[in-house]
């Protein structure tokens, strides 16, 4: 196939030669992830801060954002006839599956051979991976490991194979798995007994229900931007002052990531603005463990700032600033390097 899904916050896949509205929309998805780093940088940044509980509050769409986008293009590329007569699709997506779910493993085991876990109360290092096995791959959440956004993704993609299958014997069945597996974690969530991977997965199956919007919808987006903003201001408003419900997470993440796309469709991707995002969304994976490796080496050697104080400015900057600059300057190596490009490919694409 032409179109083939890269795992997670990578790179948006690309046909060969794109008409002009295809390329706007795919570039307007990729700025849309570029957003979503800067909102991240924003996010972890609170989370290393000493008081962790701000980034869920300012940003409480951003866990949810890329496991639906990452379900988009699972039925945007895949639920398509053609996909059919590929007979590779379905071991791509384990291959990309099980890479990402190998990623994850390494660099926690990382994590826990240059510092201690503060949720254990038992062994530390690789111990604690094998002892917290079923917190750490089956619960998730940020409490029992590093780079849990990782997982749910993982498991999306190790599903994705099924979801095309089904999708071929009766479309009504993936939406129908998904809203029921919405309203379970709904339901389950006020009482605790929801896991976080659970969860995010439901939010990746409703991305893929998405995936279904008609073109025209997305070309319109674009045009009425400021309608997708309002709406998403609103919904905001709303919920924290009269209406609250079971669904709030999945409904600001869905209206967010509504609201950023419409305004990057609208933006010139050329401009310099533009650009950047272009390559921030383009390295989003990378970005993303970056940031927070360089969160915690903070965190632990410096330690954690107060929140709004000139130093986690100063901080949160430093760490957007250094995202861009690593992102520019492996866009530059890759088209400069056929080795740099096929390592970043065999690790990440």
């Amino acid at each position: 196939m032409a179109e083939q899904v890269k795992t997670l916050l990578v790179e948006v896949p690309r046909p060969h030669g794109p008409r002009p509205s295809s390329r706007t929309r795919i570039e307007a998805l990729d700025m849309t992830k570029g957003v979503l780093v800067v909102a991240m940088v924003i996010y972890h940044s609170f989370n290393y801060s000493t008081d962790y509980t701000l980034g869920f509050k300012y940003l409480p769409f951003l866990p949810p954002s890329f496991i639906l986008i990452t379900g988009f293009l699972i039925s945007r590329l895949y639920f398509k006839p053609e996909a059919a007569r590929d007979p590779g699709v379905d071991g791509r997506l384990l291959l990309r599956g099980f890479r990402l779910l190998f990623l994850f493993t390494f660099l926690n085991v990382l994590t826990q051979l240059v510092g201690r876990q503060k949720f254990a109360t038992g062994p530390q290092g690789i111990g604690y991976l094998a002892d917290y096995w079923f917190e750490i791959y089956g619960i998730g959440g940020g409490q029992f490991a590093a780079f849990s956004i990782l997982l749910p993704i993982a498991y999306l993609l190790l599903l994705a194979p099924l979801l095309i299958l089904l999708n071929r014997w009766n479309r009504i069945l993936v939406p129908l798995a998904a809203v029921s597996l919405a309203i379970f974690c709904a339901i389950t969530s006020p009482q605790g007994e929801t896991s976080a991977n659970l969860a995010l997965l439901s939010a990746g199956l409703i991305g893929v229900i998405l995936g279904g919007v008609p073109v025209s919808v997305l070309v319109a987006m674009g045009r009425y931007w400021y309608v997708a903003v309002a709406v998403y201001v609103g919904y905001v408003a709303l919920s924290h002052l009269v209406w609250q419900n079971p669904f709030d997470q999945l409904l600001n993440a869905f209206l967010a990531l509504a609201a950023i796309f419409s305004v990057c469709s609208a933006i010139n991707s050329n401009s310099p603005f533009g650009r950047r995002l272009l390559v921030l969304g383009k390295y989003s994976l990378l970005a993303y463990i970056l940031q927070i490796a360089v969160l915690q080496v903070l965190a632990r050697f410096v330690g954690r700032v107060e929140p709004f104080t000139a130093p986690f400015f100063l901080q949160m900057l430093g760490v957007l600033l250094l995202m861009i600059i690593i992102a520019e300057s492996l866009g530059w190596a890759r088209r400069k390097s056929t080795r740099v490009d096929a390592s970043y490919r065999a690790i990440f694409a």
